[in-house]
């Protein structure tokens, strides 16, 4: 059984809509997804199946990013471990803000107000492609919840 985790219809945070933070395409490849299945977009359980359907490479929804990001996954000898799974999913299928360096970090603000630097975690690069994620620390805390629910399907 799937949680209503925050209600999905409620994880909204800059444009981008529902678990796995889906934006433009992506977001309205959710959509018509739920519509030509008559599911709910909102509803999580519609919206981990819709994750499945963009890692089918038979689907018209397919994404070749979902797809290495959940063949990571089902690799033990790659992930092995919670921290692992979340990382690999920011890194391969959120595709958010990211940056090589602290130094791009420190100084992104001056690109976009709202990428600042308290919104990184300097100790922890992520493991997959050693880069800094905006938000790291919340999208690993969300991941390892996903990722469980994910293996109990």
């Amino acid at each position: 059984m799937i949680p209503s985790i925050k209600g999905c219809e409620e994880v909204v945070n800059d444009n981008a809509y529902g678990l796995f933070q889906w934006q433009a395409d992506l977001k309205d490849n959710l959509r018509n997804y739920a519509s030509q299945n008559h599911l709910d977009y909102t509803s999580c359980k519609t919206q981990i199946s819709f994750f499945f359907e963009e890692c089918n490479s038979n689907s018209i929804f397919c994404d070749s990013q979902a797809i290495t990001a959940l063949n990571n996954l089902y690799n033990n000898s790659i992930v092995y471990s919670t921290l692992l799974a979340a990382d690999c999913i920011i890194a391969y299928y959120e595709r958010c803000t990211h940056h090589t360096s602290w130094e791009e970090v420190e100084n992104a603000h001056y690109n976009n107000s709202w990428d600042i630097s308290d919104r990184y975690d300097p100790t922890t690069k992520n493991q997959f492609d050693n880069c800094y994620y905006i938000d790291a620390s919340l999208r690993r805390g969300y991941t390892e919840v996903y990722y469980k629910y994910l293996l109990d399907m």
